[in-house]
């Protein structure tokens, strides 16, 4: 069951594909990429559970969405995070 009832579910933030003379523009992406869950100590299964996107396809790591996923699990109770 996801957890949007209680605490808002976090999007994360992702840089669109542009031409490289113009400058990065940031825009809200599918859902947090495996290194991103990793970094806070998550794995995919767990992350779906809690009501987080997962895009397994993106393999970068933006620190911005290290950061939003450590505010939202600091939201979260302990035991609705290790069930």
């Amino acid at each position: 069951m996801a957890m949007s009832k209680e605490v808002d579910v976090p999007r994360p933030i992702v840089q669109a594909p542009l031409h490289k003379e113009l400058p990065v523009k940031l825009r809200v992406g599918r859902g947090f990429s495996v290194p991103e869950l990793k970094a806070v100590g998550l794995d995919v299964k767990r992350a779906r559970r809690l009501g987080l996107k997962v895009d397994e396809r993106r393999d970068s790591r933006h620190e911005e969405n290290v950061n939003i996923l450590k505010e939202f699990l600091a939201k979260i109770p302990q035991s609705s995070r290790t069930r």
